[in-house]
Order: structure tokens, then C-alpha cells, then sequence
């Protein structure tokens, strides 16, 4: 599992390779990288975002497809991913929020205790789930890719 660290390298293509070498055939990786959508979206919002993030570069659905393929695995499966998550962002973004020399937010902390609250109470009245579905489909904050070496 490689979750949310493609973006920060500098050559994404050798960590990709490397997981091809070291993992058995048959063996299966989980790649995820934020969208090219929601990155777009925070970098316009927030002008510290770009530097804050550390992110090198941007994945498209297709370009982070292609990157797996190119590295020698075949791929199982493609979903969009934290819906919610991406709703928090974009209210981070939006209001500029402050965070220290790793990204991690340190202002306007009460984005995440109400969104948290407000998906409790959605998934307790049973319409949470169905949100998230269609928000992972229509704008999801990460795309993840499931892959298999042959």
C-alpha cells in the first residue's frame, strides 16, 4: 500500500519500478494519488497550498494509470476515494487556512468537528453511505489504483 506519496517524489516511475521488483508475481499493490480536479481547485484557493502541499506534480486518473502499467502491473481495479475529505479541503482552501512545514492544518480546526458531526448524523439517518458513493464518482479527493504483478 502506497497511499497519498507518488505526487512527492521526484521520479514516481522509480518507486513504481521498485515495488514491481520486490513484490512476488501474483502479489498486489494499492496506489493512490489526489486528483488532478481537487488539486487544481486548492491550488487556486489558497496560494500557499502549492508550497504547503509539497506535492511535485499533479496525476490525472490516466496519467497515474499509465504510470502503474509502465512500472510492469497489470491493473485490477480504479476507484475515486474521500469524498468527505475533499468537501474539508475545499473549505481549507477557501478560507486559507494556516499549516505548519508539513501540510498538516493548524487553523480553522472547526472544519473537520463539523464536517465530522455532519457525516455522524448522515450516516446515522442511513444517506452518509449514499452520499459518498455518488461524491466518490462525481469528485473524489484521491483516485486509487489497484494493480496485480503478472
Amino acid at each position: 500500500v502506497i497511499t497519498e506519496v507518488l505526487e512527492h517524489v521526484d521520479d514516481p516511475d522509480v518507486c513504481l519500478r521498485e515495488l514491481h521488483r520486490v513484490i512476488s508475481p501474483g502479489g498486489r499493490i494499492c496506489v493512490s494519488v489526489p486528483t488532478a480536479r481537487t488539486e487544481w481547485l486548492y491550488w487556486r484557493l489558497h496560494p500557499g497550498y502549492e508550497k504547503n502541499s509539497t506535492h511535485l506534480r499533479i496525476f490525472s486518473k490516466g496519467k497515474i494509470t499509465d504510470a502503474v502499467r509502465r512500472a510492469g502491473f497489470t491493473i485490477v481495479h480504479v476507484e475515486g476515494r474521500n469524498f468527505g475529505p475533499a468537501l474539508n479541503w475545499v473549505g481549507h482552501a477557501a478560507l486559507r487556512s494556516k499549516s505548519d512545514h508539513a501540510g498538516k492544518i493548524t487553523s480553522n480546526l472547526w472544519i473537520e468537528r463539523w464536517s465530522d458531526k455532519t457525516w455522524r448524523f448522515l450516516n446515522a439517518v442511513y444517506i452518509g453511505r449514499i452520499l459518498s458513493r455518488i461524491g466518490n464518482v462525481i469528485w473524489p479527493k484521491s483516485w486509487y489504483v489497484y494493480a496485480e504483478k503478472s
